[in-house]
C-alpha cells in the first residue's frame, strides 16, 4: 500500500493536512519530527510532508529533521515552517522578517507559476492563507521561485529534479483557494500516487490491527472527549465489550480530583461510560449506540456485576497516552461501589499511537 508520511513540527493544522491527503484517496500517517531515519526508511513513503510549526528554524531549540532524509530520493513538500526547514538544511538562509520583508498573516493575494507541477491546471492568481514571521533571505541553490505575493518574492520554491517543494502559506486550510488541488498535485504529479485507497479501507485495517494488539477479553478505554479516543471507542464496538472511562484533562479538570462517577447509558454492545466532565457528551453523541449522563450513583451495581474480575486490556488513545491509561486503571481499581470495594483485574496497559 502506498503511504505518505507527515512529519509533525507542532503546527496547529497537522491533522488537517492528513485529512486533505486522505480526501485525495492516499493513505497517510502523522508522525513526530523525531522519527529516526531508519524508521522513515521502514515506513517506505512515496512522499513526505513537513507540517508548519510555531518555531524559527535558526534558533537553538528549534525542532529539526535528520538532514539525511533529503538523500532518500523521496519527494518532500514543506509547508510554512516545513518550507523554511527545507531551505535551512539545503543551504538557504532564514531570518526574522521585518515589516518590509514579507512578514505576512491572513488572506493574501498570491501569484503562481502554473508550469510547475504543484500548480498545474490551477489559476495563475488566487488567495492563500499566510501565517509566517520569518523570511527566506536566501533560497537554496537549485531551487526556483514558483509563487510570489506583493510583499514576498519567494512564497513558494521548488527543485523539480529532486522533488522538493516548499510553500510559505497553508494549502490545507479552506482560506487558501485551490489548496486541496495543490496537495493533490503533489501526491499525483510529484509522488506518482495511484489514489486507490479509501477511508473504508482504513476502518477495516484499524479494526484488524486492534484485534491483533488486544486479543480476547474486555477493554477499559481512556476516553478524553477528543477525536482519537472517540474514534477508537467506535472501532472497538465492532468486537469488544468496552468500559470507557472519562478522566477530565486540561482546563476543565481544574478543581477535580479525578473522574470517578459512573454515567448512565449502556448500549447493546456493552459500553458503559464513566464521566464527570462535559466533553465526553460531545464525543459520545457522535458514536452510535452510546448514551451518557452525569450521575455518580446510577448503574453502580450493574457495572460491578458485569465487569467484576473481568480480563481487561486498558487502552490510552491519542493525547490521553499511557500515563492517562495507567491513572485510569488506578481510578477504576480503587473505586468503591455499593456493598464495598470490588476487586478487578487489569491484565495489560497499552497505548494506541496517535495519527
Amino acid at each position: 500500500m502506498e503511504k505518505v508520511l507527515i512529519l509533525d513540527f507542532g503546527g496547529q493544522y497537522n491533522q488537517l493536512i492528513a485529512r486533505r491527503v486522505r480526501e485525495c484517496n492516499v493513505y497517510c500517517e502523522v508522525k513526530p519530527y523525531t522519527m529516526t531515519l531508519e524508521e522513515i526508511k521502514a515506513f517506505a513513503p512515496i512522499g513526505i510532508i513537513f507540517t508548519g510549526g510555531p518555531n524559527s528554524v535558526y534558533l537553538a531549540d528549534a525542532p529539526h529533521v535528520d538532514p539525511a532524509v533529503f538523500k532518500l530520493g523521496v519527494p518532500v513538500l514543506g509547508i510554512c515552517y516545513g518550507c523554511q526547514l527545507m531551505a535551512h538544511h539545503l543551504g538557504g538562509q532564514v531570518t526574522a522578517a521585518q515589516e518590509d520583508t514579507a512578514r505576512e498573516y491572513g488572506k493574501t493575494e498570491t501569484f503562481y507559476d502554473t508550469s510547475c507541477p504543484l500548480f498545474q491546471e490551477l489559476p495563475e492568481q488566487g488567495v492563500s492563507w499566510m501565517s509566517h514571521g520569518d523570511y527566506m533571505e536566501k533560497v537554496p541553490d537549485g531551487f526556483a521561485l514558483i509563487a510570489h505575493s506583493d510583499a514576498c518574492p519567494n512564497v513558494a520554491i521548488c527543485d523539480e529534479s529532486r522533488g522538493f517543494y516548499g510553500v510559505q502559506f497553508h494549502p490545507e486550510v479552506n482560506h487558501t483557494e485551490n489548496g486541496t488541488l495543490m496537495i493533490r498535485n503533489f501526491l499525483y504529479n510529484v509522488c506518482g500516487a495511484r489514489g486507490d485507497w479509501t477511508m473504508g479501507d482504513y476502518k477495516d485495517m484499524a479494526i484488524r490491527q486492534l484485534r491483533e494488539k488486544i486479543g480476547n477479553g474486555k477493554v477499559l478505554l481512556a476516553l478524553s472527549g477528543g477525536v482519537d479516543s472517540a474514534v477508537t471507542a467506535r472501532l472497538l464496538q465492532e468486537n469488544y465489550t468496552v468500559i470507557a472511562l472519562y478522566l477530565s484533562i486540561g482546563p476543565e479538570a481544574a478543581g477535580e480530583e479525578d473522574a470517578r462517577a459512573v454515567a448512565e447509558g449502556r448500549c447493546d454492545r456493552g459500553i458503559v461510560i464513566c464521566t464527570t466532565g462535559i466533553g465526553i457528551s460531545i464525543a459520545a453523541n457522535k458514536i452510535k449506540g452510546i448514551r451518557c449522563a452525569h450521575c455518580a450513583d446510577c448503574l453502580q451495581a450493574e457495572l460491578t456485576r458485569r465487569h467484576n474480575n473481568a480480563n481487561m486490556m486498558a487502552i490510552g488513545a491519542g493525547f490521553t497516552g499511557k500515563n492517562m491509561a495507567e491513572r485510569m486503571v488506578e481510578v477504576f481499581l480503587s473505586t468503591e461501589f455499593e456493598g464495598g470495594r470490588h476487586l478487578r483485574r487489569v491484565d495489560k496497559v497499552m497505548t494506541l499511537e496517535e495519527g
